[in-house]
């Protein structure tokens, strides 16, 4: 063995018992927090329910409440105008807008 070199062993011992506590923490949190979250599965569910199945319904709302009428955009006023005029669209620009998917 050179003077200048460890030996692998003393080296990755320190990293090895480091992992060793990580996993005995993780499995220590484990068997301390799924007793806890299973005892408010029942309270915190029927919660989740009501924020998720809101924010589905708010989102179709909004969808709804800003796509519904018939006003046209700015980009469509622009595109009729410039149409009107004679100047070449490009097809890109003609193509619908993906702000407003009801």
């Amino acid at each position: 063995m050179h003077p200048g070199k460890a030996a692998p062993f003393k080296t990755y011992h320190f990293f090895y018992i480091i992992i060793l506590m990580m996993k005995k923490i993780l499995i220590a949190s484990t068997l301390v927090l799924l007793p806890i979250a299973l005892a408010l599965l029942p309270l915190l569910l029927p919660i989740i329910l009501v924020y998720g199945l809101s924010a589905i319904n708010l989102r179709i709302g909004y969808s709804k409440m800003f796509c519904s009428g018939p006003q046209p955009t700015v980009k469509d006023q622009i595109l009729r105008n410039m149409e009107s005029r004679g100047l070449p669209v490009p097809m890109w620009l003609k193509r619908p807008s993906k702000t407003c998917n009801p």
